[in-house]
């Protein structure tokens, strides 16, 4: 009977020495949102610097090398299609860059993911208690708590984020793209509803086919060279580094 009670004091111990010990938390569901909408959020402010140009590029060479007669009224109605869709393209873009963010960050190698106390840098802050920029300093190696996806943003983590941004752009704008298919048909739609003769309709389609997809090249090039370039997402860090921690 005693080695019984001996046995079993002795699995009572150690069940409670091991739900005792709390792990330094992985970035659950609602982090891992949260950190990529706030990488999001921000860099979308910098897309919208940037598409005017796309637009005002389409509007001035949609039309090089077609010789047929549009008029004013249909070159208007070009334009607005043209700014339409230039839109739509822009917010369904920077509409995706949540999910394409937390995939960057938790998916891709190196994945933020896995236990953070082997060895054990930093203690997990009680419950409402946000972690500290010390945490982020201290957490040197990749594991699953916010603290080291802050530790890793100028070395790993941005630029990840900022490659994956511009090839799902790259796909978006390629001729096999959703948003050169969708200009391409309303241009086309327009056209054949305008004066345009309908002995033209299909240089006229030629001629946009060929134009739009040299301006959305162009743009992808300009993109990639002026997209979070250098310095120029810097001044986003602390707010995204404020929110990160603050998530447990």
């Amino acid at each position: 009977m005693k080695s019984s009670l001996t046995f079993f004091a002795t699995i009572v111990a150690v069940s409670v020495l091991l739900f005792s010990v709390v792990p330094t938390n992985a970035c659950e569901q609602s982090c891992r949102t949260g950190i990529s909408l706030a990488f999001g959020d921000n860099y979308s402010k910098e897309v919208d610097k940037l598409f005017p140009t796309l637009s005002d590029d389409l509007k001035n060479h949609l039309v090089d090398g077609f010789s047929g007669s549009i008029s004013s009224a249909t070159k208007s109605s070009f334009n607005k299609i043209i700014d339409d869709e230039t839109d739509k393209c822009k917010k369904a873009f920077t509409g995706n860059f949540a999910k394409l963010i937390e995939d960057s960050i938790f998916n891709q190698a190196p994945q933020f993911k896995g236990q953070c106390q082997h060895p054990l840098r930093v203690n997990q802050p009680p419950p409402g208690v946000a972690w500290t920029m010390d945490d982020c300093q201290n957490q040197d190696y990749i594991c699953g708590n916010p603290p080291a996806v802050c530790h890793y943003m100028d070395q790993i983590v941005k630029p990840r984020n900022v490659k994956n941004v511009n090839e799902s752009l790259k796909d978006r704008l390629s001729t096999n793209g959703s948003c050169y298919s969708s200009l391409i048909r309303s241009l086309i739609i327009a056209a054949a509803k305008s004066n345009i003769k309908a002995s033209d309709l299909d240089s006229f389609a030629t001629a946009i086919e060929k134009n739009v997809g040299q301006q959305y090249s162009t743009f992808t090039t300009l993109f990639e060279h002026e997209f979070c370039r250098g310095t120029t997402c810097d001044k986003y860090d602390h707010d995204i580094k404020v929110k990160l921690l603050s998530y447990p």
